[in-house]
């Protein structure tokens, strides 16, 4: 029964590091989809912007 009980423990904590590996990969690759998406919509316009206007000046 101890046996039983040990196999039980070791195969719940099994799924919920995996369960928990996978959420933060997920949640890793949607933030950096979301931050490369931000820097070419947002951030690089401004920067190659800035740069014209030096190289006009």
């Amino acid at each position: 029964m101890l046996a039983r009980k040990n196999n039980l423990m070791l195969l719940l904590g099994t799924v919920l590091v995996c369960a928990f590996l996978v959420t933060s990969l997920a949640s890793y690759y949607v933030s950096r989809t979301s931050l490369r998406a931000q820097i070419n919509t947002g951030e690089l316009p401004l920067t190659s912007d800035n740069i014209y206007s030096e190289i006009q000046q």
